[in-house]
């Protein structure tokens, strides 16, 4: 009978100090995950400098000038993708094109380009 309460004693201990630091990470993940709801905001405010200055009465490009620009801004990318990710900003993924000279991809420095509708 003895060994039995020892043995829960031990048992509500540890599930006490474990419930107590799970807890704790609980918290953490809970406060994280609800900022990724406040993304595209918390987004604008960090880096304004990446979001045009609204244009009123101006409609937008289409995806396929847009492409076409990004291209042009930099020959050495070649566009995979563009999407809108607000009403005033586009991005353009784009990958290195192969060098001629050398047979290797160009160098870029970056995999965005951030555009202006």
């Amino acid at each position: 009978m003895t060994a039995n309460i020892a043995i829960r004693r031990v048992f509500v201990w540890l599930h006490r100090w474990v419930g107590l630091l799970l807890t704790g990470f609980l918290i953490v993940v809970g406060l994280t995950g609800s900022l990724i709801t406040f993304n595209s905001e918390l987004e604008r405010w960090i880096s304004p400098q990446v979001y045009a200055p609204p244009r009123p009465g101006i409609a937008p490009l289409d995806l396929g000038t847009l492409a076409a620009r990004a291209e042009n801004l930099d020959p050495a990318a070649r566009v995979e993708g563009v999407s809108f990710t607000a009403t005033d900003q586009a991005v353009a993924q784009v990958t290195p094109r192969i060098n001629p000279a050398t047979s290797q991809p160009f160098v870029l420095g970056f995999d965005q380009l951030f555009l202006d509708p």
